[in-house]
């Protein structure tokens, strides 16, 4: 008698995960799209936050990982011991790797000096336009430096937006705030980009 053969069937991929990438894309184009046509729900929506976290999106993202919590097969957390040095790796890098070498690269290069660098590099080479765009917690020692140069520093509140709008307002191109966000308005670029060049 012959074995009989194993046949095993591959896993059909259903009609949603086929057109996920279509399904993206229309949700994205639909997001923009009520954006426009009701933009002071959408912002009312947006300003519905607790400690700089945003409601709506916070709901959204639960209802999108309690699905993959329910295919979680519990039962076989007992064998994580048996990855135990695995674990202990991604463990280690993770919670004591990662976080003190960012701290250390924060105290290297704070966010402040490297405004300070850019700044004294676009004046000495005469495009710095205006002044620098800084916020109420930027160093006053950076506002003190630029001074000793005869460069202009404003404060904005904390935030992107309200530095983009005092440089906007005073028609300067180079601002930055506490997050290490530096804005660069006549270059289209990341601030990581520009930032990394001019350093």
């Amino acid at each position: 008698m012959q074995p009989k053969s194993i046949t095993t069937q591959k896993p059909q991929i259903g009609t949603f995960e086929k057109n996920l990438t279509w399904w993206v894309l229309a949700c994205i184009v639909a997001g923009i799209s009520l954006g426009q046509i009701f933009p002071d729900f959408f912002q009312a929506v947006g300003g519905l936050k607790v400690a700089e976290v945003n409601l709506p999106v916070a709901v959204l993202i639960w209802l999108m990982i309690i699905p993959m919590l329910l295919k979680v097969d519990f039962g076989a957390m007992k064998e994580v011991l048996a990855h135990r040095r695995g674990i202990s790796v991604t463990l280690f890098i993770n919670w004591f790797v990662k976080p003190f070498s960012m701290a250390l690269l924060d105290v290297y290069k704070r966010q402040d000096q490297l405004l300070y660098i850019i700044a004294l590099g676009l004046y000495a080479k005469g495009k710095l336009k205006g002044g620098v765009a800084g916020t109420l917690m930027t160093n006053l020692a950076l506002e003190h430096a630029l001074q000793k140069h005869q460069i202009p520093f404003g404060r904005a509140n904390v935030g992107d937006r309200y530095v983009l709008e005092l440089l906007n307002t005073k028609n300067w191109k180079l601002g930055g705030e506490n997050s290490g966000h530096i804005l660069t308005l006549d270059k289209h670029t990341s601030c990581l980009l520009y930032t990394s060049r001019c350093v």
